[in-house]
C-alpha cells in the first residue's frame, strides 16, 4: 500500500487547520510548496507518492528549483513545508522517516532591511488620506497608522473590532495574531488620533469590525493589500527613490513592520 503525496498533503492540511488551529492564511503557503513539489516529479515522471520521495529525488528536487531561479528563502520554505509534511507522516505512521533532514538548502542571504524613518512614515500618514471620500481617507489614515507603528499584519488589522481599541489606555488588543497567540500594542499619539478620527466617521454598521469598506462591509485582508498598495498617491521624500520598498509612493507592509519594530526597540 503506497500513500499517494496529494492524500498526504490533504491529511496534512486537515490537521493543521482542525488539530492544529492555524489560521486560513497557513494552508496556501504549504499548498503552493506541494503544488512546486508536483510539478517536478511530473516534469522527472516520477511516482507522486510518499514513498518516491528519497533524499537523492528531494535533492535533485533543490538543485532543480535553484536552476529555476528561486531565491535561497524560497526554496528554505518549500523544503521547510515539506519537512512539516514529513513530521506529521511519521509521528502517525504513514513513514518511516524524514528524508528532508538530510537534505542541504542554499544559505540566504542576509541584507540590511529597509527602513522607513519617522519623517518619511509620517508623510505616508499625510498621503494616506488623499481619498475622493473624506471617510475613506480617515480610515485609510488608521490603516497605515497601525500598520506603522503597531507593526500589525494584514490579517490581524481586517480581524480589529471595535472594542479591541482603548483610546484611554492607550493600547490595541489583538485577538488572534500569528498561531493564534493574543496580544497587545500600545497606541502612539499618532495611531490614537488617526483611530479616534476614524471612529467619529464609521458608519453605523450592524458588524463591529474596526475598518469597512465603502459599502459599509467588513475591511478584508485582500482590501487592507489593495489599499496599502495603490492607494495613496506618491509621497514627497521617499516615493520618487525608485526603491523595492515602495509601490507607487505607499509603503510595502513588511516595511511598515520594520518601522514599527524600530520605533518599539528605540523606546
Amino acid at each position: 500500500w503506497r500513500l499517494g503525496f496529494v492524500a498526504a498533503d490533504e491529511l496534512f492540511f486537515s490537521y493543521l487547520v482542525h488539530a492544529r488551529g492555524c489560521p486560513a492564511a497557513t494552508s496556501p503557503a504549504y499548498g503552493s510548496a506541494g503544488a512546486a513539489l508536483l510539478r517536478y516529479l511530473a516534469q522527472e515522471e516520477i511516482e507522486p507518492s510518499v514513498e518516491s520521495l528519497t533524499i537523492q529525488v528531494l535533492r535533485r528536487y533543490v538543485s532543480w528549483l535553484s536552476r529555476s531561479s528561486y531565491s535561497p528563502a524560497t526554496i528554505s520554505r518549500r523544503i521547510y513545508a515539506i519537512s512539516s509534511l514529513f513530521r506529521y507522516l511519521v509521528s502517525y505512521g504513514y513513514a518511516e522517516g524524514n528524508p528532508c533532514q538530510c537534505v542541504v538548502v542554499p544559505k540566504r542571504r542576509r541584507r540590511m532591511p529597509s527602513v522607513l524613518s519617522l519623517e518619511e512614515a509620517r508623510g505616508a500618514l499625510v498621503a494616506s488620506e488623499d481619498h475622493r471620500w473624506a471617510r475613506m481617507g480617515f480610515r485609510n489614515r488608521a490603516i497605515v497608522a497601525v500598520l506603522l507603528f503597531c507593526g500589525l499584519r494584514r490579517a490581524e488589522v481586517a480581524g480589529l473590532a471595535t472594542g479591541d481599541v482603548d483610546l484611554r489606555s492607550g493600547w490595541l488588543k489583538v485577538r488572534n495574531g500569528k498561531g493564534g497567540r493574543p496580544r497587545s500594542v500600545p497606541l502612539v499619539r499618532d495611531v490614537a488620533g488617526a483611530l479616534r478620527d476614524w471612529l467619529e466617521f464609521r458608519p453605523a454598521v450592524d458588524h463591529d469590525c474596526l475598518f469597512t469598506g465603502l459599502g459599509g462591509k467588513p475591511l478584508g485582508v485582500k482590501g487592507v493589500a489593495s489599499m496599502c498598495s495603490s492607494g495613496p498617491p506618491r509621497v514627497r521624500g521617499y516615493g520618487d527613490r525608485g526603491s523595492a520598498r515602495t509601490r507607487r509612493g505607499t509603503p510595502s507592509l513588511h516595511c511598515c513592520c520594520r518601522r514599527a519594530a524600530c520605533w518599539i526597540s528605540s523606546r
